[in-house]
């Protein structure tokens, strides 16, 4: 196409600037003024949405030579607010994918670069829940089309199905980013945009996710879930790689190996440093940079790292640590945000925290919500009202013996840490009478006790 392809782009270029400019987005403007230049001109973003489709189609098979570059354009004309526009202009990315299958058998870029400008446009204030049901309606309807290959199909749809789950989540995050408060909700947000672009595979934005989520760790001072946080960032790393990496966030232009170094030695000042400091976790990482030092006779450092896991293992029996306390903690109804609403959640209290406190920093965070008086399980008329409900108790861990210490003596200050450290189950006891209501305290013979386990997705405490 040579010079003709350029010619093309600088076309869509200026439609796409023509469209997105501020001094026609109307829906800033007062509602006398809208009127008046809709009755006069009519909305010209429409206009000219439907001549740059129409100069789209025009293409034909030549559409896969503006993919990738024009992606992120089109995009951002779909995010204006006018449903007319979004509605001519979202098939286009229809049009990518299915020419883009046919070529080359997979539209892997194409969904990269909607993934990538998506996740940028959303978190710069753009997009709806009416854009995400649009979207995802016309999108959907193209790839269930009965005349589609299958592969076609079923890569589209579950492409569609990401596009829905990503916008859902960047708007939530969005939401709850733009408060002072929340900031537990603003971590869950980031832990479900990791996890997605996790299983994309997506490193570079992974990895970025997992800053973010670091450095709100860092804020609230929760240093033992920084350096679990930390630590999944550096598990993508090895010790037997020179490549050399770009400077990231407070990182600097370093190898491979001297990054993952680097962020082992912030993980272990991060586990150290915390209120409640967890050595034990540290000596993972003390034996494995203790490894790396004297493989590349790095013996200053070896011998630095040697001597913190000695007083490591002597502060473990002369440090007094308490045990941390967890919470069960539950949003019920609809008023909250669509990710909160109806889940569950074992809470790790920070040092000496007391449910009272928790109550406290979470109708701080929800100061529209109702603390529900008790603990049994919420019937529908709560979990489907328009309002906000709070239930939170105390919950208590499930030590189950692990496998190094089974038929060893091992010293009862060694095993507490695990009380409360390392555990995924968790029980609330609550007492009745056999005849139902509450039950009396020295009434020990029509009292009935009932259990509830919980099991959490990964051990706590961790990343969050």
């Amino acid at each position: 196409m040579g010079k003709k392809k350029q010619l093309w782009e600088n076309f869509f270029y200026l439609c796409v600037a023509f469209i997105t400019q501020d001094t026609l987005q109307l829906e800033g403007f007062r509602s006398a003024k809208r009127k008046k230049i809709n009755a006069q001109y009519g909305d010209m973003r429409s206009e000219m949405g439907l001549e740059m489709v129409h100069m789209w189609r025009q293409l034909g098979d030549s559409k896969r030579l503006f993919v990738p570059e024009m992606v992120g354009p089109f995009l951002e004309v779909t995010l204006v607010p006018l449903d007319s526009l979004r509605r001519d202009v979202i098939p286009i990315f229809f049009d990518m994918i299915e020419c883009y299958h046919y070529h080359y058998t997979n539209f892997d870029i194409v969904e990269r670069e909607v993934i990538d400008k998506l996740d940028v446009h959303v978190s710069r204030g753009k997009g709806d829940k009416g854009y995400v049901g649009m979207i995802y309606e016309i999108l959907l309807k193209k790839c269930n089309n009965t005349e589609l290959p299958r592969a076609l199909h079923q890569s589209g749809v579950r492409f569609v199905n990401s596009v829905k789950y990503l916008l859902e989540h960047l708007l939530n995050f969005r939401e709850v980013r733009e408060s002072d408060h929340h900031s537990e909700a603003k971590m869950l947000c980031i832990v479900n945009l990791l996890n997605f672009y996790e299983e994309l595979n997506r490193q570079e934005m992974y990895l970025r996710y997992i800053w973010k989520l670091y450095s709100s760790h860092l804020l609230q001072k929760n240093y033992v879930q920084a350096a679990f946080t930390l630590e999944m960032y550096a598990s993508k790393l090895k010790f037997e790689s020179d490549m050399v990496l770009d400077k990231f966030e407070d990182l600097p232009r370093e190898k491979e190996r001297e990054r993952k170094a680097r962020l082992f030695r912030i993980i272990i000042r991060h586990f150290e440093e915390d209120k409640c400091p967890v050595f034990e976790n540290c000596f993972p990482f003390y034996k494995l940079l203790a490894d790396y030092y004297e493989r590349i006779f790095e013996y200053k450092e070896l011998a630095s790292i040697l001597e913190k896991q000695a007083t490591g293992y002597t502060k473990i029996l002369t440090v007094p640590r308490h045990p941390l306390d967890f919470f069960f903690i539950g949003f019920f109804g609809l008023g909250f945000p669509q990710f909160l609403q109806n889940r569950r959640f074992i809470y790790c209290g920070r040092q000496f925290e007391r449910v009272g406190g928790v109550n406290a920093r979470f109708q701080e965070q929800f100061p529209a919500a109702t603390l529900l008086p008790y603990t049994s399980a919420p019937d529908n008329e709560v979990k489907l009202s328009p309002h906000q409900h709070l239930q939170i108790y105390k919950v208590t861990p499930i030590v189950e013996e692990r496998e190094e210490f089974v038929d060893r003596d091992v010293p009862s200050i060694i095993l507490q840490f695990y009380d409360s450290n390392d555990v995924k189950a968790f029980f609330y006891d609550k007492r009745f009478s056999k005849g139902g209501g509450k039950a009396k305290d020295d009434d020990f013979g029509n009292q009935w006790l009932q259990k509830t386990t919980f099991f959490t997705v990964e051990p706590l405490p961790g990343k969050l």
